[in-house]
């Protein structure tokens, strides 16, 4: 599906939205102060959303391929 360095690129992106989420649940059981959640969260939304975009342009490309584009 994907070429070798999106696939390289979407791995280390999920990679950091793991490590956030993960810095995230330490900062609730820390009982941290919300702003800062809510800040680390805007973080992982906008990576989250890096990678919709870079598989969207993925797959775009496929399709137009296939049709001869």
């Amino acid at each position: 599906m994907q070429r070798g360095n999106t696939k390289k690129e979407i791995l280390h992106r999920l990679s950091y939205c793991l490590g956030h989420v993960h810095g995230i649940e330490n900062m609730v059981k820390e009982g941290r102060d919300c702003s800062d959640v809510l800040i680390q969260i805007s973080a992982v939304d906008s990576a989250l959303k890096k990678i919709k975009a870079i598989l969207l342009q993925e797959y775009i490309g496929v399709l137009f391929a296939a049709i001869g584009g």
